[in-house]
Parts: C-alpha cells; sequence; structure tokens
C-alpha cells in the first residue's frame, strides 16, 4: 500500500525501528510518498538541508526534491527494498554541496509504504548549517526534548522549563515505557499549567535515549485543565 497525504503522529513515526536509530543519531532524515511527490515526515535537520521551512507547511503538499534529484531517486526506488545510495546536490547559501543520500523502502502505520531519504549525520558535519533535529516538532503549542536515564534532559530544557513538569513525574513515564513493545507511551503530564497531553518514545536501549513530546490543549491560557474532546485531538497529535 502506497502512502497518501496521512499526517501521523510525530513520535509514532520517530518510534519505528527504521528511524529511531537514525533519528536519535542526529541524521538528516525525510520521509516521502511512494510516488516521491509529498512529504510525509521529517526532522529538523531534513527539513533544513532540503530547503522544505516548517513541517506543517512541508505536510501541506509541498514537494520535497526537485526534478534532478527526484530523477535520481526514481530510478533506485524499484531496488530500495534494501537501503541503497545515491548522492545529490543541495543549495547551501551562494553554491551547492553533493551528499550521500541512502534511499529505502519503509512500512509506515497501516502497513503503508512510502520512502525514506536519509543523510549521515558524519555527513553534514562542517559542510552545513543544519538545525535542531527536534525543530520539526516544535511551534506556538508543543514543546520537545531528548531524555536520558534519570529523568536528565540533553537536549531542549530551555524548551520545556516553562511548563515545570516533575522529574518523578518523567521518571514514572520513564520506567513504564521501558516495558512496551512498542515502545512508547501517551498519558497525561502534570504541568505548571494543569495536564497536558504527552508522548515517550524509548528510542535507543545502549544509552537510553528518549523522545519527551508535550502538547498544549487550545484553551490553556483560559482554563487549567481540557476537555475530553481537546485531549483526544491533543493525543492524536502527539
Amino acid at each position: 500500500m502506497q502512502a497518501d497525504m496521512t499526517n501521523y503522529p510525530y513520535v509514532d513515526i520517530a518510534v519505528l525501528d527504521t528511524i529511531r536509530r537514525p533519528f536519535a543519531a542526529g541524521d538528516a532524515l525525510v520521509i516521502v510518498s511512494h510516488d516521491l511527490s509529498n512529504v510525509v515526515w521529517a526532522n529538523g535537520n531534513g527539513l533544513e538541508l532540503f530547503g522544505l521551512g516548517r513541517l506543517e507547511a512541508a505536510l501541506s503538499g509541498e514537494a520535497a526534491l526537485d526534478d534532478i534529484q527526484r530523477r535520481q531517486i526514481a530510478g533506485i526506488v524499484p531496488n530500495a527494498a534494501e537501503e541503497r545510495m545515491v548522492h545529490l546536490r543541495f543549495v547551501q547559501g551562494p553554491q551547492t554541496i553533493l551528499l550521500p543520500v541512502h534511499v529505502s523502502v519503509i512500512a509506515l502505520p497501516d502497513d503503508v509504504e512510502a520512502v525514506l531519504l536519509r543523510i549521515p549525520a558524519m555527513a553534514l558535519n562542517n559542510r552545513t548549517h543544519t538545525g535542531d533535529t527536534l525543530e520539526a516538532i516544535r511551534n506556538a503549542g508543543s514543546h520537545a526534548a531528548f531524555i536520558k536515564p534519570g529523568a536528565r534532559l540533553i537536549s531542549g530544557a530551555e524548551d520545556l522549563a516553562a511548563l515545570n513538569i516533575d522529574p518523578d513525574d518523567l521518571a514514572r513515564m520513564m520506567r513504564e515505557v521501558s516495558g512496551e513493545n512498542d515502545r512508547l507511551v501517551k498519558r497525561p503530564l502534570r504541568t505548571a499549567y494543569g495536564e497536558m497531553p504527552a508522548a515517550l518514545a524509548r528510542l535507543t536501549d545502549d544509552d537510553g535515549l528518549h523522545l519527551l513530546v508535550v502538547i498544549e490543549p487550545d484553551n490553556i491560557e483560559t482554563e487549567t485543565g481540557s476537555t475530553a474532546m481537546e485531549r483526544e485531538i491533543a493525543f492524536d497529535a502527539v
């Protein structure tokens, strides 16, 4: 089954076995539909490298590839059940650079097929100014951070500071996700503004890297809680 324009919850994609390790490593990642026409998902590094701007705009139907890039990738997609590599040119300021792009066909939730474009972090170092890999998630109503054992924030601490989340609650959530086969837990999390929908994804086992995403209900400024419908909508977005 090929990918359509479905907007998948961000964390549901980030925690997939084909995504979570390169995501944790800081690779630039963009997932496009099987016909290469639309963006399905991306991290911050991928958005910046491909010149896609904000994730919301990219998901609205913006093409990720120029004509030359699309022709090069289209030639190897039929044989990309296993990862293949192609070199593509990217515009960086007044010049273009050539980078290795690893291409593979992956299965999204509901067994939908899509194409993953991955540029290793080591290929980006000293050659491009890549953005925060979590920048794709953050907007006016969402917060994201990387967490390690002990509820230690290693990236995104500033983004979460205003929420004043209790470290004990984070530690409890980390214990919960350690027993989940799908490596993901979603539940309300107490903040300075009341409970908010949150998701915690266990990305790696060797160093215990987790991804935390917290979504603000639309009525956070006027009420301490959210309605059942608003919670359901917010969880769909996490």
